[in-house]
């Protein structure tokens, strides 16, 4: 699968105060920010481009229609952050933790998430299209009616990960467990292999009125 990685500017500013420009509205740009704390911040559609972020600290944010573009996020926490309605595009997330965020309503676009905790994240209704989670935790991650395209899980984990009313469009799940994701009706378009295909049949029958007698 083809995902537009982030290419960063060869000069990077440091030592930028993330709060005060995105509370100012202005937008951060080209910036290095590391070991920094804006937990709890409220703004509206900020606006972050062609930036490289390590261990900032998001936690409880609220950054409705964030504007993210070509970025670079490591060991970066978002937890319990609000993001819905966000615009993510060309943005590479290693080792960062998402749990409980809200992404409802968002577009995601040539995104690789990498060893990141995303469990109970909120996907509902976005649209997500060229995106790798490469061995994340997405437990109880719920995509009611997300539209996916061009999407690969690889080696993640999935137990009672919601894909109920969702659209899939050359979704790969080969390398990921499915025993416990809920909405097996919705799969179609999904990529699987015939070992989970095996294990999945007793559940595939149920939800299509099957009854099997030996």
């Amino acid at each position: 699968m083809k995902v537009q990685a982030p290419q960063l500017p060869p000069s990077l500013v440091k030592d930028l105060n993330l709060v005060t420009l995105l509370q100012s509205d202005e937008k951060v740009d080209s910036a290095s920010i590391a070991n920094f704390d804006a937990s709890i911040i409220k703004v509206n559609a900020p606006s972050i481009h062609d930036s490289r972020l390590e261990k900032v600290t998001f936690v409880k944010s609220r950054m409705h229609g964030s504007d993210f573009l070509n970025l670079k996020l490591t060991k970066c926490d978002l937890i319990a952050a609000d993001l819905s309605r966000a615009s993510w595009h060309r943005i590479a997330i290693n080792q960062s933790r998402a749990s409980g965020a809200q992404l409802q309503n968002s577009t995601l676009r040539d995104i690789t998430f990498n060893d990141c905790k995303l469990d109970l994240v909120n996907f509902r209704m976005s649209k997500i299209k060229n995106v790798i989670f490469k061995d994340c935790n997405l437990g109880e991650a719920d995509f009611y009616e997300a539209k996916l395209s061009n999407v690969s899980f690889e080696n993640c984990k999935l137990d009672k990960t919601s894909f109920s009313s969702v659209s899939l469009k050359n979704v790969d799940f080969r390398t990921s467990n499915l025993n416990e994701i809920e909405g097996l009706d919705s799969l179609s378009g999904a990529i699987i292999d015939s070992t989970q295909l095996i294990s999945l049949a007793p559940r595939l029958a149920s939800v299509i009125g099957i009854e099997v007698k030996d």
